[in-house]
């Protein structure tokens, strides 16, 4: 475990830890019931190379009652500035074009890509009938959005994946008049599913303001745009044993086993994002004590350089079994969080 000795200092008579050592961005989790999936890159902004969603029909708005799925996979390229896909659509009747929407889960948006019949923004033929199996593959690039991110850098795109405001749509038409008369016949949409979908994130929030915190932790212990100072921070902690606004959102979540489990700093101090049997406290005596978290846990001993997340850093991390797991902050123990992954 290494912590940078100068972020210890001493304020109203305690000693009160920074987050600042210079650690790499965490790649994997410590878990056995996670299986790790790619690293992040800095500037994909926490997207990962592959990132991957399911579609149904209960998943479009409003949902659709059709036996029709799909699953869409994409790659994103090592300079980060083209997207390989495949789309696979089965038990679906009369797919005539497919896109990635700007929207976060339960709202519709506008299309910035398409993806089927191509990346040309042109919609298919009506009545095709059956399909199962591949619909489409190809690779895109910034010059192939179209709507609101016409002219705008990938970057913003994997932006929007990664906060979970982008989603996969694919269309049905029939070809005879009359819509939305059924499967085979929904042209707002027959099946969706939603990228970097948020009911599996898990946000690390803080609100530290920079030029207090900095005062007393040294240069960058908050990179952050925050309003509550290093004082107003100590003194929440004294007088309720919590800062409200550094915390994990949500504080329980349930998802799929198999699925993918994602932890993002949007604060900006450093946090460590442990899996614990049991919530405890972390690796700042002071912290613990004004937290009222005076038994460390065991999990919190053994960090390594890699377990710190950065402002701006992530974990992406595939639940591989059926289980209950608790995570928390080792640094601000009171930032927990408890995720129920149920099987299929």
């Amino acid at each position: 475990m290494l912590l940078r000795t100068s972020s210890w200092v001493g304020v109203l008579g305690l000693v009160v830890a920074g987050c600042t050592a210079d650690r790499p961005t965490p790649t994997e989790l410590r878990a056995p019931i996670f299986a790790r999936s790619g690293a992040p890159s800095a500037d994909r902004q926490g997207s990962d190379d592959a990132f991957q969603t399911h579609l149904k029909g209960e998943n479009e708005v409003p949902p659709r009652d059709t036996r029709a799925q799909g699953e869409a996979v994409f790659k994103v390229s090592d300079d980060g500035n083209s997207v390989d896909y495949k789309l696979i659509a089965s038990n679906i009747d009369n797919p005539f074009m497919a896109h990635i929407h700007l929207a976060p889960a339960g709202t519709n948006g506008g299309i910035v890509v398409w993806l089927f019949p191509s990346t040309a923004p042109v919609p298919g033929p009506l009545g095709i009938g059956r399909h199962d199996g591949e619909l489409a593959h190809g690779t895109f690039t910034a010059a192939n959005f179209v709507g609101s991110l016409a002219g705008h850098p990938m970057k913003e795109l994997l932006a929007a994946i990664a906060a979970g405001n982008a989603y996969v749509n694919v269309h049905t038409n029939d070809g005879v008049d009359g819509i939305n008369t059924g499967p085979g016949d929904f042209p707002g949409g027959e099946i969706r599913g939603q990228l970097g979908d948020d009911n599996r994130v898990v946000n690390m929030l803080d609100d530290c303001e920079p030029n207090s915190f900095n005062a007393i932790l040294g240069p960058d212990g908050c990179v952050g745009n925050g309003t509550t100072t290093f004082q107003a921070f100590i003194a929440e902690l004294t007088a309720t044993h919590t800062a409200a606004k550094w915390l994990f959102v949500p504080t329980f979540l349930e998802t799929e086993a198999g699925k993918q489990l994602v932890a993002k700093n949007r604060g900006g101090e450093e946090h460590t994002f442990t899996r614990v049997a049991q919530f405890g406290g972390g690796i700042v005596p002071v912290l613990n004590t004004l937290s009222n978290n005076p038994v460390v846990a065991p999990e919190c001993q053994n960090l390594d350089p890699d377990d710190f997340v950065r402002p701006g850093g992530v974990y992406r991390e595939r639940l591989t079994a059926a289980s209950t797991q608790r995570f928390q902050c080792c640094i601000h123990p009171w930032m927990r969080t408890t995720v129920h992954a149920v099987s299929h």
